[in-house]
């Protein structure tokens, strides 16, 4: 089925591309993996593209996994064609996550996510600070946030956005996309950690 979607996180690794964007026909979030396991996309596909690009793909199915039930499988074949562009995130009819906090509670890792049902969630914020903090697991530096959210602080969430990594300072208003990591990360990160996948400023 082709679709026109929006590019909202870009995140290479390892060859593969961690892919959310917005789905302009059924107007919501959307993770795009090359197979049914969840694999990211190639970087071979994912490289032609910019953040906010409206881009035309072929979606093959929905491939729910675990909590990530917004995974959609792309042929990679097809890959991306760019159709347009956006100047701001604005121009997007985008919906707040979908309860008081995010994923349940305030804190920046779960340790059970059998009652949820998304794995992605945009919410909107006041006053992130950016910060950079030396790993307890790994002994590595690690790129945080602390920021307002509703009335409410939230602390040490992880940010993974490459415009963002290694960075310091005040970003004042904007959203975010937040994401949740597969249980197979469980075992290795001590947690499901929420990851700001993708920070937008106002």
């Amino acid at each position: 089925m082709k679709k026109e979607i929006v590019i909202l996180t870009l995140l290479a690794k390892q060859g593969e591309n961690c892919v959310i964007a917005y789905d302009l026909e059924e107007k919501k979030l959307i993770r795009l993996v090359s197979n049914t396991d969840g694999s990211p996309v190639p970087n071979a596909i994912a490289e032609s593209v910019k953040l906010l690009d409206i881009v035309e793909v072929d979606i093959k199915e929905t491939c729910p996994l675990e909590h990530q039930t917004e995974n959609v499988l792309i042929d990679p074949e097809f890959g991306f064609r760019k159709t347009d562009a956006l100047s701001n995130i604005n121009q997007l009819p985008l919906e707040e996550n979908r309860g008081p906090d995010i994923f349940g509670d305030t804190h920046y890792k779960l340790t059970d996510v059998s009652h949820l049902n998304h794995s992605l969630e945009l919410i909107t914020f006041k006053n992130l600070s950016l910060y950079i903090e030396k790993s307890f697991y790994h002994n590595q530096l690690k790129s945080k946030a602390d920021f307002t959210h509703d009335g409410k602080l939230y602390e040490k969430y992880f940010v993974t956005d490459p415009n963002f990594l290694y960075n310091s300072g005040i970003v004042s208003s904007g959203c975010a996309i937040v994401s949740l990591p597969l249980s197979n990360d469980f075992t290795s990160e001590h947690g499901y950690f929420k990851f700001l996948a993708g920070i937008y400023h106002y």
